[in-house]
């Protein structure tokens, strides 16, 4: 819903899926592949005219795996997308400095996708999949002791991967959209499609930390146990729904958060802007939702009515709620059926 689209912002494609997932999957593998290389490096052994780049490369590994345990959580989003991307065709340029390149890229090359696919997102994914395919292809033609056998090598380890890679990714997505769902269902009100307690708590949080001030109009359906009592709770689930509709109608501002944050009792986050301002905006919405009747099953109107309580200013969240609530009080006890406004909000100490 169009009230609802600051609440959650999309993210880069190069930044990961999880980022903890992400940072303790990616210092596993590097410690993996440290590990790995070290010991085929010991089992092989190392030839004398390779000695240094062997030795070399396993001393920066050790290097790489310390500082990102050190700056661990501290990485820059995009980190492990960039890395991975690098990394991928280095595997296999090194690939002429072993005598057994087979048993020294492969297993990398497994680790590479079976990281990218499951933490990464999907365009990343992809490319590192496609890299490691190129690499795998290029150390398996060239491996002397696949001699006859190299074709069907080819095919298996190259099928291999690209099944681990599609695999992956789709059952990555489909937990991302599990996610997404379970986070929409918790940030949007059944009922009234509005935006629940908790995304309309986010957003004055937000609000008051990137601009310092905000304006917040409470509103409550006056006399709501009535029409449950008169006409039934579908009645007053309707009617719930017809505010909720008159009010996100009555605003039309893509700065305007409408939320229902309990029971029979509704809000709107407005841009800061002078109490003045919001009172007549709240005025203008009493008299919105007293000129349009719910209409009942069997062709009867429903004359429903609200209050609202105005409060702006720069304090912090509770504040505003706590002045807010004061000024609806005052409405609702001078009669019901208008708005009331604070002129001040307490700055928090």
């Amino acid at each position: 819903m169009d009230h609802l689209q600051h609440v959650a912002e999309p993210g880069s494609r190069w930044h990961p899926r999880d980022r903890h997932r992400a940072d303790s999957m990616g210092l596993a593998l590097v410690v993996l592949g440290v590990a790995l290389h070290a010991s085929l490096l010991l089992l092989l052994g190392t030839a004398p005219d390779r000695i240094w780049f062997q030795g070399g490369a396993l001393v920066g590994q050790v290097v790489g795996v310390a500082a990102v345990a050190v700056l661990r959580g501290r990485l820059p989003g995009p980190f492990w997308s960039v890395v991975t991307v690098a990394v991928a065709p280095a595997v296999g340029s090194v690939a002429p400095f072993y005598p057994q390149a087979t048993l020294i890229v492969l297993p990398i090359v497994f680790l590479l996708v079976l990281f990218t696919s499951t933490v990464l997102q999907r365009v990343v994914a992809h490319v590192v999949a496609l890299e490691c395919l190129v690499v795998a292809a290029f150390v398996v033609v060239q491996d002397p002791t696949a001699r006859g056998l190299a074709a069907a090598e080819l095919f298996f380890v190259c099928g291999t991967l690209a099944v681990i890679h599609v695999l992956l990714v789709r059952s990555a997505d489909a937990q991302d959209e599990l996610v997404a769902r379970l986070d929409r269902a918790a940030r949007v009100d059944p009922l009234t499609g509005l935006a629940s307690r908790r995304a309309f708590d986010e957003a004055v949080e937000a609000r008051l930390a990137r601009t310092g001030g905000a304006t917040l109009l409470l509103v409550d359906v006056d006399l709501f146990k009535r029409v449950n009592d008169t006409h039934g709770h579908a009645a007053g689930d309707a009617a719930l729904r017809h505010v909720a509709d008159l009010l996100v109608g009555g605003v039309r501002d893509q700065d305007v958060v409408v939320g229902r944050i309990g029971g029979d009792e509704l809000a709107l986050l407005l841009a800061d802007c002078p109490v003045p301002v919001a009172a007549r905006r709240a005025d203008d919405l009493v008299a919105l939702v007293a000129a349009h009747p719910l209409l009942l099953p069997g062709g009867r109107e429903l004359t429903l009515g609200i209050s609202v309580g105005v409060a702006a200013g720069p304090g912090d969240a509770p504040a505003l709620f706590a002045a807010a609530d004061e000024a609806l009080y005052a409405a609702k006890a001078a009669g019901r059926g208008r708005a009331a406004a604070v002129t001040g909000v307490p700055t928090p100490r």
